[in-house]
């Protein structure tokens, strides 16, 4: 999954699932992408008439 998750001093005495977490607070900006998928979610689909 991802090679090096171990950022922090004592990383290694956790647990994988703790340092996944660790890893993705740190990794991943999530209250933006929550804003970009909600824009999705606000507009009315277009759809196609074929």
């Amino acid at each position: 999954m991802v090679p090096e998750r171990k950022r922090e001093k004592y990383d290694s005495y956790l647990p994988e699932n703790l340092q996944l977490m660790g890893y993705a607070s740190q990794a991943f900006d999530i209250s933006a992408t929550q804003k970009w998928l909600q824009q999705f979610a606000d507009t009315e689909p277009e759809l196609s008439q074929a």
